[in-house]
Order: structure tokens, then C-alpha cells, then sequence
């Protein structure tokens, strides 16, 4: 009987897929393009943009004169694309906020963000305030279409806040108590201080030292009081702690503020 030798079942093997002409071509044109771009701004950042030429920026790539011009048209384009890059990586959008405020400013955005700023704006220094502008605004502040005409506004108006405003202003000869101010509004200390830092974005302690400011200042202008007095009124012992405190803030002296608003 004639042996048979089986052979063994050729395994299978999974076929990796390569890339095609045209991905890997546009990985190419991407990188070049990256390439480009950090030569440029190198040597603009060298050279300046008006002595720094194409040939340059070509050199420092090490891509041909000729080639470079597949990819641009002029230093313009170069200019206007760096730039671009630059805005992308140091700007994130918020699409779904109408404003936001950072560290080093605030910005608002849509057909009617400048309302949302202004309230933004006037809110930092009297909640109250805030709200009685946004009803000559908005005559209807009820209105169906409110919260998409100061949306921001509508979602940062506190009516805790408001009432903080009014005792503290009532308060300022007193001095301030976060205790106490937390026991009228019948609400905790905690609950105040977030609050605070939500919608003022400051400590109560600082709204209650920006509200005696405030009051300084309008007292300085027109009620003919020396500086001591005007210290008793916003809970001070002496003048020479609101004047330290007023070049604080201000960065101003009491005999500058006075002729400022005369």
C-alpha cells in the first residue's frame, strides 16, 4: 500500500493593508507644509519680515527655491498661515458659551454678545445694577426670547447676590462679618463665598472692599469731607488706612483723586 506524506495546511496570514499612494501623499504634503511654516517664522523672527525672502525660507528647510513654491505663493500667504496656526493653538472655542472670561480677559460672541458684556461688565461692580440695566435692555425680561438675547446674563443673575449688595452697602460702616453677612441673607458662609466667586468672580471680603472704594471715591468728589470722616463712613479708624488702601486699588493718591474729578 503506498504511503501517502500529508503535508501540512498552509497557514493563513491576515494581510496588512498598506496605506495608499494618496494618504501617504498627503502625509508628505502635511509634514512639508509643518516644515515650512517653523522655517518661516524662524526666519522671520531672525531677519524681520520685510528683509526675510522665500530663497531664505527655503535654505532653512532644505527644500529646492523652485519646489518651495508648489506649497505657497508668497510670504504673505506664509505670514497669513503662521499666524492662523498661532491663533488656533493659543485660542480654544467655546461654542457652546455665549461669554467667557479667562484670566487675561473676556470675550463675548454671537449677533448680541455685547449685551452679555456690558451686564458682564456692570455685574462685576453691582449685581443690582446689572439687573436693572438689563430691564431697560430687555423691556420683558420674562420674555420668550430672553434667554437668547442675554442668555449669560440671565444665567449669572443671583437675586443672593443682589441682596449681598444691599447689605454690604448698608454695612460699610460696620466693617465686614462673613458670619454676620451669611445670617441676614439666610444663607451659609459657604454658599455666600461660592456664590461670590461665580458670579463676581472675587471673594465677599473683595466686593465689600471694591463697594467702600466705590464709596470713597464719591464721597472724595463731592461731599466736602476730610479724609478722616470719609474713613469713619466706610469703616476705617483713620484716614491713613483708606489712603493706603485707595493707592492700592487705585494706584492713585487721595490728592490725585481729588483733582481727577473735579
Amino acid at each position: 500500500m503506498r504511503k501517502i506524506n500529508a503535508q501540512p495546511a498552509p497557514k493563513r496570514v491576515a494581510a496588512i493593508k498598506a496605506p495608499s499612494r494618496a494618504v501617504a501623499q498627503d502625509e508628505r504634503y502635511d509634514a512639508n507644509i509643518d516644515l515650512i511654516l517653523r522655517s518661516a517664522a524662524a526666519v522671520f523672527a531672525e531677519k524681520s519680515f520685510g528683509l526675510a525672502s522665500i530663497r531664505d525660507i527655503a535654505a532653512r528647510a532644505k527644500i529646492s527655491f523652485p519646489r518651495i513654491y508648489y506649497y505657497l505663493r508668497n510670504k504673505e500667504e506664509l505670514l497669513y498661515l503662521i499666524s492662523r496656526r498661532a491663533f488656533e493653538q493659543l485660542v480654544s472655542l467655546a461654542e457652546s458659551r455665549m461669554l467667557v472670561a479667562t484670566g487675561i480677559g473676556v470675550t463675548a460672541g454671537a449677533a448680541l454678545g455685547h449685551l452679555d458684556l456690558t451686564l458682564w461688565l456692570i455685574r462685576k461692580a453691582s449685581p443690582e445694577l446689572a439687573t436693572l440695566v438689563s430691564r431697560y435692555l430687555l423691556a420683558d425680561i420674562r420674555s420668550l426670547q430672553a434667554p437668547y438675547i442675554i442668555p449669560n446674563h440671565l444665567a449669572l443673575a443671583d437675586p443672593l447676590m443682589q441682596r449681598f449688595e444691599r447689605w454690604a452697602r448698608d454695612h460699610l460702616k460696620e466693617g465686614f462679618s462673613l458670619q454676620d453677612a451669611a445670617g441676614a441673607l439666610a444663607t451659609s458662609a459657604r454658599t455666600l463665598q461660592r456664590r461670590c466667586q461665580e458670579v463676581l468672580g472675587k471673594s465677599p471680603l473683595a466686593y465689600f472692599q471694591n463697594l467702600r472704594v466705590e464709596r470713597a471715591q464719591s464721597l472724595l468728589h463731592g461731599s466736602g469731607l476730610d479724609l478722616e470722616a470719609i474713613a469713619a463712613e466706610v469703616g476705617y479708624v483713620d484716614g491713613a488706612t483708606l489712603r493706603t488702601l485707595l493707592r492700592q486699588r487705585l494706584g492713585r493718591g487721595v490728592r490725585e483723586l481729588r483733582a481727577d474729578l473735579r
